[in-house]
């Protein structure tokens, strides 16, 4: 389900809330409190697409398994260590641009679930490696099979050339905050 946002209350509305009136210093400022828009944010914006993403992966997960098998954490996480191999915590964390603390809890609820082990490395015993167990393997192909029609389906309302300006340009504001992640 798609949350609606609310439009924020207008400054004829704002009289009838006493607590919420505008600032003499700064009426006409462009950047002041009373100018901005929730809605309007980028993180309202992102994380509604988020949101918004996040349902259609599940929806589709449910249709493909009857149930919900992964969330997207997770999947990245297999699919990561699926193209790749066997992975130190670190590169799976670097890889899937995931904090330390995130990626520990995703490992350990994916170990519960017999889909990963850790083993410590043979050079050296305190590097931990995260590696598929066979059914981690096959339920990784699987979900890598689904990826591009996921995508497909998130990107659905955009058209061909809008759906390669979406993309690059996210790629480029991440890029400048955060490493995106290496497949």
């Amino acid at each position: 389900m798609v949350p609606s946002v609310m439009a924020e209350p207008t400054a004829s509305q704002n009289k009838k809330n006493p607590e919420r009136q505008e600032d003499p210093r700064v009426a006409g400022d462009e950047n002041t409190a009373d100018s901005y828009r929730l809605r309007d944010s980028i993180g309202t914006i992102l994380r509604i697409a988020n949101q918004n993403a996040v349902d259609v992966f599940n929806r589709k997960i449910v249709a493909e398994f009857g149930e919900p098998v992964v969330t997207t954490t997770q999947f990245a996480v297999l699919s990561t260590l699926w193209r790749n191999g066997d992975l130190s915590h670190s590169e799976t964390a670097e890889r899937t641009c995931m904090d330390m603390p995130t990626l520990h809890s995703v490992l350990k609820r994916l170990e519960r679930k017999g889909l990963l082990i850790t083993i410590a490395d043979a050079k050296d015993r305190r590097k931990r490696i995260v590696r598929l167990s066979e059914s981690g393997r096959a339920l990784g192909f699987r979900l890598r099979n689904m990826g591009a029609e996921i995508s497909d389906q998130i990107l659905a309302p955009l058209d061909d050339d809008q759906r390669k300006l979406f993309l690059e340009l996210l790629k480029q504001f991440n890029t400048s905050r955060r490493n995106i992640p290496k497949d």
